[in-house]
C-alpha cells in the first residue's frame, strides 16, 4: 500500500491496540484473497478513511498530499475514489472559511476531476435539515432549516458527486464507530471512569460501523450500486440508556443532541446491518472495545 503524505496530520484520536487496529481488515477478504482494486482513498490517516485503506489498500490521500502527486496522475484511471476525508471544524470564522471549504467542497470537485470509474462519497445525514421525522434519500425537502458551515459543504459536495462523477455512490451516514475515531461522547463514556460528557442525558444516537460501511462498498463496487444511501441502523438509542443500562459513571453536560429518526431501509434492503437495531449495533462495538470497555454487561432492547 502506497501513502503519500507530505506533512503530518495532527489530531487527537483514540488508536486501538494493535489487535484492534486489525479487525476491520480481518472481517474481510485478505489481500490474498480480495480482488485486486485500484483506488483512491482519502482521510486515510483516521476514522472511517484509514479503515478503508486497511481493508483495501490503494492510494492513500492524506493531509499534505498534493491533488497533482505523479503518483496519483499516472495510476489513474482508478476503479474508485472513496472520499473519506473532511475538516469537521467547529468553529469556522469568515478568516477560515475559505480553508475550510477548499478542504471540504473545492477538494471534492478537484478530486471528481481525476479519471475514475467509480466515486463513493461519505456523506452525513446532516445534510438533511430537522423535520422531526425520517427523510428519504429521494426526497425533495426545503433546505431553509438547515444551519452551519459542516451541514452546506457536506450537502455541496455531496450533490456535486451525484451529478458530475462517474457512477457515483453516496453515503449519509450516522454516528460511526470503529477503529481510530476521535475520541466522541459515546467512546469516552464506554472507557473512561468519571468522565465530563458535553452533551445532556436526553442525547439521541444512531450508530453505524466501520467494517459494515467497508462490506457495502464493496457490494457497490461488485455490483454497481449508486446513487444516495442512508447508512444507519434501526430505532434511535439515548445517552441516559447507555449510561443506565451499562452501570458507566459520567458528568453530563447541557448540549441538546438529537440525529432523529433514521431511514435506512434503502440499503437495510441490501446489506442487513443496517436493518439492524441500533442498540445491537452499539453492543458489537462494545465486544470489539474488549478489556478497554469499562461497563458491566451489554445493551437490552427496549
Amino acid at each position: 500500500m502506497r501513502e503519500l503524505c507530505k506533512s503530518p496530520c495532527g489530531s487527537a484520536l483514540y488508536r486501538w491496540p494493535d489487535r484492534m487496529n486489525d479487525i476491520v481488515a480481518a472481517t474481510l477478504p485478505s489481500s490474498a484473497t480480495r480482488p485486486t482494486r485500484n483506488v483512491l482513498v482519502t482521510g486515510a490517516r483516521s476514522g472511517l478513511g484509514h479503515s478503508v485503506h486497511r481493508a483495501l489498500g490503494g492510494i492513500a490521500f492524506v493531509r499534505g498530499t498534493s491533488i497533482d502527486d505523479p503518483a496519483i496522475r499516472a495510476a489513474a484511471p482508478f476503479d474508485a475514489i472513496i472520499h473519506c476525508a473532511v475538516n469537521a471544524a467547529k468553529d469556522v470564522s469568515m478568516k477560515t472559511a475559505y480553508g475550510y471549504m477548499a478542504d471540504n467542497f473545492l477538494l471534492t470537485q478537484k478530486l471528481v476531476d481525476i479519471p475514475h470509474r467509480k466515486f463513493i462519497f461519505v456523506s452525513t445525514l446532516a445534510v438533511y435539515p430537522p423535520t422531526g421525522r425520517a427523510v428519504r434519500e429521494d426526497e425533495d425537502i426545503d433546505l431553509l432549516p438547515l444551519a452551519g458551515p459542516y451541514a452546506f459543504t457536506k450537502l455541496f459536495s455531496d450533490l456535486y458527486v451525484q451529478e458530475h462523477a462517474t457512477a457515483p455512490l453516496i453515503l449519509r451516514t450516522t454516528t460511526l464507530l470503529g477503529p481510530s475515531i476521535r475520541a466522541s461522547t459515546v467512546h469516552r463514556a464506554l472507557t473512561q471512569r468519571d468522565c465530563q460528557l458535553f452533551l445532556a442525558p436526553t442525547a439521541r444516537y444512531n450508530f453505524v460501523m466501520h467494517d459494515e460501511i467497508i462490506e457495502f462498498m464493496i457490494q457497490a463496487m461488485d455490483r454497481g450500486h449508486t446513487g444516495a444511501f442512508n447508512l444507519g441502523s434501526e430505532g434511535l438509542v439515548h445517552l441516559s440508556s447507555i449510561v443506565d443500562q451499562l452501570g458507566l459513571s459520567v458528568r453530563y453536560g447541557e448540549y441538546p443532541y438529537d440525529i432523529g429518526p433514521v431511514d435506512s431501509g434503502k440499503a437495510g434492503a441490501l446489506h442487513s446491518a443496517f436493518a439492524r437495531p441500533s442498540w445491537q449495533t452499539l453492543n458489537r462495538y462494545i465486544d470489539w472495545l474488549g478489556p478497554a470497555y469499562i461497563g458491566t454487561g451489554r445493551l437490552r432492547g427496549p
